[in-house]
């Protein structure tokens, strides 16, 4: 649900564009963030056996962002209940420097989703264990999937490193047809999406606006990405082409984030007024319990006393005027 900033005008060979030249990226992000295509996303990379469970409600996202700009640091987060965090990057450029960049998220996400003070306890802390995966889209001819390293970028390589960190890498290229878009209807669409828009510049010569529109369009009418582009149709439109400026994007969403925000407290104020209610009301029954309690005692105490006294031969007027009971309350402890 989270985005990061668009810049719509650029140049490219001299020549300006209203579209975003990372339009992929942007989309991708603003794509996967929507929980039930993060959802299948997540059951994609890390197995079917997720989805078969059925446990969507336990997926949170945890997309990393800066508290001064708001803006997102990083593509995707995900994390699953306390078990699994799936941190997921876009790219439209190969980098082999990815594991180091995973590792400067993993950092600030745990630091984001764990109780620090938990850090300095004798006992164990269990955490979540972390996945790093970066989805490939560029121009490039790359392998259908690798595996990057951390211990690949030392200067002093060691056998067994001290500190390691893996990446899968995978090429989601529509025509390498990785098995992962037929794992994720939305992946596989958005994929072809893309793979639509190279096909508009190539083959048919439009310029990267051109290219985009008629890809929006063109997509819409053939079913791929259909509910998410009449969705938000106005929103990737005005993304690509300028129909509002950057701060108005944000102004669009941070108001929706805003309502989502406003009854999830109402629930909340909801839910902490009747917790306090049932706390008041538990202490009071408490309080009720102990004083017939206090009573039961103090009136078995007046009994014993009672019954000594005209054990030794007190009276009961007299066992009353010195304990300050009722007459009655004497022949009832004497019998």
């Amino acid at each position: 649900m989270y985005f990061q900033t668009f810049h719509f005008i650029i140049k490219e060979d001299t020549i300006p564009y209203r579209t975003n030249r990372n339009f992929k990226d942007r989309m991708f992000q603003f794509l996967f963030s929507e929980k039930d295509a993060a959802w299948e996303l997540f059951c994609a990379l890390e197995g079917d056996e997720f989805m078969e469970k059925g446990d969507a409600g336990r997926l949170e996202i945890v997309t990393l962002r800066d508290a001064v700009g708001n803006k997102k640091l990083n593509d995707l987060a995900y994390q699953y209940d306390l078990l699994l965090l799936s941190i997921v990057e876009h790219q439209s450029t190969w980098s082999e420097n990815m594991p180091l960049r995973e590792l400067a998220y993993l950092g600030r996400t745990y630091e984001k989703i764990l109780d620090n003070r938990r850090v300095y306890e004798r006992r164990l802390y269990r955490i979540p264990s972390p996945h790093f995966y970066v989805l490939y889209n560029g121009d490039e001819d790359r392998p259908l999937e690798v595996i990057q390293r951390l211990s690949d970028a030392y200067l002093l390589p060691e056998h067994t490193p001290w500190a390691d960190l893996m990446v899968k890498v995978i090429n989601i290229n529509y025509q390498k047809q990785h098995p992962i878009l037929s794992r994720s209807k939305t992946l596989r669409e958005y994929a072809l999406f893309v793979d639509t828009v190279r096909q508009n510049r190539k083959q048919y010569g439009m310029n990267r606006d051109e290219a985009i529109q008629n890809a929006v369009h063109s997509c819409v009418e053939r079913g791929i990405l259909k509910n998410f582009l009449e969705t938000h149709g106005s929103e990737v439109e005005n993304m690509f082409t300028l129909g509002i400026s950057e701060e108005e994007f944000f102004q669009i969403r941070l108001k929706e984030y805003g309502e989502e925000l406003a009854e999830e407290l109402a629930e909340e104020k909801a839910k902490v007024l009747a917790e306090e209610k049932a706390r008041v009301l538990a202490e009071e029954k408490a309080k009720v319990l102990a004083e017939k309690k206090a009573k039961a005692m103090t009136d078995e105490k007046l009994k014993q006393i009672v019954s000594r006294m005209a054990a030794d031969g007190f009276p009961p007027a007299q066992i009353a005027k010195l304990t300050e009971l009722p007459q009655a309350t004497v022949a009832a402890y004497i019998k």
